[in-house]
């Protein structure tokens, strides 16, 4: 289905199909910790920005995660 989707918004959309349990989540989690796997933060926003921070994701103008800040 993402593949039409696609076509139809203009946006590359795709499914992730992952098996539920601690065992699957392991490599993932030895990964992390080694430091081979990078998260790009697109965009920090603060608490009281958070009405621009949805706005900003719903737009679709995210291109990695959009981080509200709580401090």
């Amino acid at each position: 289905m993402g593949a039409p989707l696609g076509w139809l918004t203009g946006r590359s959309l795709g499914l992730l199909v992952v098996k539920q349990g601690p065992a699957h989540f392991e490599p993932v989690t030895e990964q992390c910790v080694a430091g081979d796997v990078q998260i790009h933060i697109d965009r920090t926003f603060g608490l009281d920005e958070v009405p621009q921070a949805l706005s900003y994701v719903g737009a679709g103008l995210a291109l990695g995660k959009v981080v509200v800040d709580v401090t």
